[in-house]
């Protein structure tokens, strides 16, 4: 009996030894961990960055629209990637009567690049109509270097543009306007061009699409 107890104590002991050598050696992993999260918090807050919120592309989505951003498009397009373009036609030609719906032809695929060139994203109300910076009733062709995804929620926006245009195209039907001079116009700067020939953005003189 004197052996059997002695035994059952020993095996306790034993057990209570593991136990706390476990124990002992839990505690610098469970410092490493807490040292590793203190750290990475400490890094977070040095850099500024928005820890756990980065898109799977980086901090900002290639994708990324800038009214998603908060940035205030701009209401004229990049010079570098719409510089304008025009097809060698003659005022006669513009002039015409349906001559925009014989030419008119912009595929699905060239607007998705244009939106992609801008980091835009089409929204209804807001983004974007892909237009022509120089008109195809000004004689505009529908290559990619003369379009660019034109915002809706400026105050300069397509729908004053579509004013402007109706106007030079009815100066220059007219002859009161040269064709060439309202093409390098309306590229260099449409906004300038609308105060010119219609004053405010808020003008109610109305045109058709020709």
């Amino acid at each position: 009996m004197f052996d059997g107890e002695v035994a059952m104590y020993r095996g306790d002991y034993a057990n209570s030894r593991l136990t706390r050598a476990l124990s002992a050696a839990a505690i610098p992993k469970l410092a490493l961990r807490f040292l590793l999260v203190a750290t990475f918090l400490a890094l977070c807050i040095l850099s500024a960055s928005n820890c756990g919120s980065r898109s799977p592309r980086g901090p900002l989505s290639e994708k990324a629209d800038l009214v998603t951003l908060g940035v205030e498009p701009d209401p004229l397009p990049d010079a570098q990637l719409t510089p304008g373009d025009v097809l060698n036609v003659t005022r006669n030609d513009i002039c015409t009567k349906g001559y925009t719906k014989k030419i008119r032809e912009v595929s699905a695929s060239i607007k998705r690049h244009v939106y992609d060139s801008y980091k835009r994203i089409k929204a209804k109300g807001i983004c974007c109509e892909v237009d022509h910076l120089i008109p195809l009733e000004l004689g505009g062709s529908n290559r990619e270097k003369n379009l660019w995804p034109e915002p809706y929620q400026t105050q300069w926006n397509a729908k004053a543009k579509d004013r402007l245009e109706g106007r030079l195209h009815k100066l220059v039907c007219e002859g009161s306007l040269d064709l060439a001079e309202a093409q390098r116009e309306i590229a260099a700067n449409w906004i300038v061009a609308y105060k010119k020939y219609l004053a405010t953005p808020n003008s109610t003189r109305k045109h058709g699409r020709r």
